[in-house]
């Protein structure tokens, strides 16, 4: 590019550049490998393991854009004595170098991981080797169990793509390895093993006639369908069989029926959206988890199968024995805990678990749901109720409720207090039809309610209601009705003001001008009123009668 360009070529310059990006991908190592372990490739919740790449990716290429240049700075000043010019353009030569380090990044990734993987699966068959020469065993995994079959009852082994086929006791058992991972283990268990083709290692002991097809190849005879029981040596070497021929023709279709309820059982438990796992009672250790729960702790399935309970459980071995306990003495067969993902992360769940028979024998099946949401609306609801308590509370007016579907009132404290009651005297189902109103209210009630339910009108009046001592009193009403999706009013809230005292004001009032009008009637001097702020005057008739006028004039 810059012979094109006819520029001249350093190669001091090259090296520097190569160098500082070298140097700070190396710094940056340790923390992509972190990086890689929190968030690999292959977990279930990929929308999380995406985010948290793409940010790191930006990270990793500003902090190494940022190093890199202030290497070269230093270099340029110590080679040349001169400054060192990274652009003129910022931001075209971030985008520029963001493109090299974004793949930069993700191979680092991908390698650190894919090195990762092997070095898991060599430490796992170098465990599986050491095991089959100390206990002459097979250990296997199929998802996130690991299966251990005797070595001398293997019969064959079959290739099947990802996974392998092993017929053991009777059984067939897919697990996933390759059949020179099988083969060694049978070979390291003492197990005298052979290929057949590529598809099929079988156990020479079981070996009952070798027929040539003539065309080349062999057909190997295995029994199948009798009990066979190897008679051993003192050096645990087969030397002889004997065995009991049982006629299965009965049982074939039992043991198809078993077959497909274990095939159900396997798609109700792997492919159920809820959350669930099988553990251990007595350890607490879990040996199995459906996809469902590795997706919401953040963990493969390998990676759950082994770990305790008590790994993703916030509390102690002793607060959960305590909070079986307690739910066991409740007669409750779920469980409230608090468990923490893989991202620290920390949700609220409930818990079913009971006993289930297994092969290894009882186990505790778990079912988990996330109940998170749920209690952060229930912690919201109880500080409103709280809230709206304490503004009841701190109200001189009264809070009733009237549930338009069950007929159900609701008053106050407050609203039970303002006509006399205490809390417990005075049950508001008790009235219906407004019977606690004068009976000349009760109609005015009854259509300002209807009118507000039916046309949305205000719904505020002025009424007299019973008190405890016998009399009215008057109060002022107002409501609202709240409504449902399609506008049809489910319940009225609302709440009553004690407006007895004006209206007792306002009778004095009357009855004291009723009174006043009485005496100027009676009275035979003549009476005048002048208003000196607004200058207006008022003359009683008597006064215009004594001057010579009518009262019309």
């Amino acid at each position: 590019e810059l012979a094109r360009n006819g520029q001249n070529i350093y190669p001091v310059n090259f090296t520097i550049y190569e160098t500082s990006s070298s140097i700070v991908i190396l710094a940056l190592f340790p923390a992509l490998s972190w990086v890689a372990s929190r968030a690999a490739p292959g977990q279930h919740d990929w929308r999380r393991i995406v985010g948290v790449h793409v940010l790191a990716a930006l990270l990793f290429s500003i902090v190494h854009i940022i190093a890199m240049v202030a290497i070269r700075k230093i270099a340029f000043l110590a080679i040349y004595d001169a400054p060192y010019i990274f652009t003129d353009n910022i931001l075209r030569e971030f985008i520029y170098e963001f493109r090299k380090d974004a793949v930069t990044y993700a191979l680092i990734i991908f390698f650190i991981s894919f090195g990762r993987q092997l070095a898991q699966q060599r430490r796992e068959l170098t465990a599986a080797r050491e095991d089959a020469k100390k206990t002459h065993r097979l250990t296997l995994k199929c998802g996130g169990r690991s299966i251990w079959i005797n070595a001398s009852d293997v019969r064959w082994v079959k290739s099947a793509s990802n996974y392998v086929e092993v017929a053991a006791n009777g059984k067939t058992h897919l697990a996933r390895a390759t059949l020179n991972t099988v083969e060694t283990q049978l070979n390291d268990a003492g197990v005298s093993a052979v290929r057949v083709h590529r598809s099929y290692v079988v156990n020479t002991e079981y070996i009952e006639a070798i027929q040539p097809t003539g065309e080349g190849d062999v057909k190997i005879k295995i029994p199948t369908s009798s009990h066979l029981f190897p008679l051993r040596d003192e050096q645990g070497k087969i030397v002889s069989l004997f065995g009991l021929a049982i006629d299965i023709s009965q049982g074939t279709k039992a043991i198809e029926e078993l077959r497909k309820s274990e095939q159900r059982y396997r798609q109700m438990f792997e492919t159920n959206l809820a959350v669930k796992f099988i553990l251990e009672p007595q350890t607490g250790i879990i040996v199995e988890a459906n996809s469902a729960a590795c997706r919401f702790y953040g963990y493969s399935a390998e990676e759950m199968a082994g770990m305790s309970v008590y790994d993703i459980n916030v509390l102690s071995a002793e607060e959960v024995h305590a909070e079986m306990k307690k739910a066991a003495s409740e007669c409750r067969l779920n469980f409230e805990f608090r468990h923490r993902l893989r991202n620290g992360e920390v949700r609220n769940v409930e818990v079913y678990s009971g006993p289930i028979d297994t092969e290894d024998g009882v186990c505790l099946y778990s079912i988990v749901h996330d109940v998170t949401d749920r209690k952060l609306a229930e912690a919201k609801l109880a500080e409103s109720e709280e809230r709206l308590a304490f503004a009841i509370r701190g109200s001189d007016d009264g809070v009733w409720d009237i549930d338009l579907i069950t007929g159900e009132n609701y008053w106050s404290d407050r609203c039970k207090q303002l006509i006399g009651y205490g809390p417990d005297e005075i049950d508001a189902n008790a009235y219906e039809n407004f019977s606690f109103l004068h009976p000349d209210d009760r109609e005015v009630a009854k259509q300002a309610l209807e009118r507000h339910i039916s046309h949305g009108e205000s719904y505020d009046y002025e009424a007299r209601i019973l008190h405890k001592d016998g009399g009215f009193r008057w109060f002022r009403t107002k409501g609202e009705a709240i409504r449902d999706e399609h506008g049809v009013a489910v319940r009225v809230t609302g709440s009553i003001r004690d407006i007895h005292q004006r209206y007792e004001v306002a009778k004095q009032l009357r009855r004291s001008e009723e009174r006043f009008a009485f005496a100027v009637a009676g009275s035979q001097e003549g009476i005048w009123d002048w208003d000196i702020v607004t200058g207006e005057m008022w003359w009683s008739p008597r006064l215009k009668e004594l001057i010579g006028y009518k009262n019309s004039e």
